[in-house]
């Protein structure tokens, strides 16, 4: 018996799918539980970032390895990263996706050797489905569902022990509709994507009745409480650990945190116009430039914290996270920041210092060395060199 897990739509409309739902509203940003027999419905409209994208890819591992069905919902083909598109998890070789298109199209046909159920998907669907993308190159083994005027837009493939399914989305869907006629629309899409297609690869389980959780057994009421707590806190703790791959704001907050943390006063100020952080501790004052990137750290970034240094006369801090899509082991942080910054730093009194080297020494030390890594910063000039284990 398999469940169904319903990944990235939002608040859960009323579809009447008699089935083990698990109904995840947003995109995680964390792994998914599933069962080797389990299907799981993916809104690929909802993949923006890398985090995200590896969720998809930990669910492709898993099928593939143990069996299940990953279906994914069909979005503009758009970069996620520099070098990565939203449908690039595909585990096609390069000239498969290069031929990934982003068209919308209303005009769908089942392909030729497509099983009668795809006829009956797409009466039931016609008149709200659209599909975002179409493959021009499908590779050996991919089985085209559906096409349109000579492309595929619906196609299933054998992925070892588990079945990828990409399928066209509906109007609702893919311009963002909240509106309740797009709930109801996306409620019918549902169920008409479970009674025309899932139930061809799943034996249901029936949800339990609901009078079953007003009966309380053991200890359950304790775990309940204990199993909220510390599903609360491996949340909390997953998302501290995507500094590694922040920039923007969301980074400048969290490096705040973690100077705040270690016992300097800071205050935001990114949102003013003037520098991300200013940081104070006793006679101290300094100001803090965070910087997330792709590559290595630019001098802009320098010049820009210099200017604000000088006129200010407090010390100038730069926090960067290099290379931020990539493990902390495979970063290049020796090269952080080019030779010229490195002189420039030096020359200018202002510290030099990389997301993972801040972050992992806030890991190790204990509570009494907070003011050595404080003193460390303060009298830093050109790359901040504090002893710290490696990722």
């Amino acid at each position: 018996m398999s469940s169904l897990h319903i990944v990235g739509f939002g608040k859960q409309p009323n579809h009447k799918i008699k089935a083990r739902i698990h109904w995840i509203p947003s995109f995680p940003k964390s792994p998914i539980d599933i069962e080797p027999e389990d299907v799981v419905v993916l809104n690929l409209n909802e993949v923006h970032d890398v985090i995200e994208f590896k969720v998809i890819i930990d669910l492709l591992n898993f099928i593939r390895q143990y069996g299940g069905v990953l279906v994914g919902i069909s979005g503009p083909n758009i970069n996620i990263t520099s070098n990565k598109r939203r449908h690039d998890f595909l585990p096609f070789p390069g000239y498969s996706l290069e031929g990934i298109h982003t068209f919308d199209s209303i005009f769908f046909e089942p392909h030729s050797t497509a099983p009668d159920w795809v006829q009956f998907f797409l009466n039931c669907t016609r008149r709200d489905l659209i599909a975002p993308v179409y493959f021009k190159r499908i590779p050996k083994g991919v089985h085209t569902l559906i096409g349109s005027h000579g492309d595929t837009v619906g196609f299933s493939y054998q992925y070892e022990k588990g079945k990828i399914l990409i399928l066209p989305s509906i109007k609702s869907i893919i311009y963002g509709e909240t509106t309740s006629s797009a709930k109801d629309s996306l409620a019918g899409f549902l169920r008409c994507l479970y009674n025309n297609i899932l139930l061809q690869y799943m034996e249901p389980s029936n949800p339990p009745p609901e009078w079953l959780d007003s009966i309380v057994v053991r200890n359950e009421e304790e775990l309940k409480i204990q199993y909220d707590t510390l599903g609360k806190e491996i949340q909390r703790i997953r998302e501290e650990k995507t500094i590694l791959v922040d920039d923007g704001h969301t980074l400048t907050r969290k490096v705040a945190s973690h100077l705040d943390w270690l016992g300097f006063q800071t205050v935001e100020k990114e949102i003013e116009g003037k520098q991300d952080i200013e940081i104070s501790d006793d006679n101290f004052k300094g100001v803090v430039e965070c910087s997330g990137s792709v590559k290595h750290i630019k001098i802009d970034k320098l010049r820009q914290l210099m200017d604000y240094a000088i006129e200010q006369g407090v010390k100038g801090i730069i926090i960067g996270n290099p290379w931020r899509e990539k493990h902390p082991n495979s970063r290049e942080i020796s090269e952080a920041f080019t030779e010229p910054v490195v002189r420039r730093a030096e020359a200018q009194d202002i510290c030099l210092v990389t997301v993972p080297h801040l972050y992992r020494v806030c890991l190790d030390i204990h509570a009494d060395e907070k003011k050595k890594v404080r003193d460390s910063l303060k009298g830093c000039k050109g790359l901040w060199q504090y002893p710290a284990k490696d990722w």
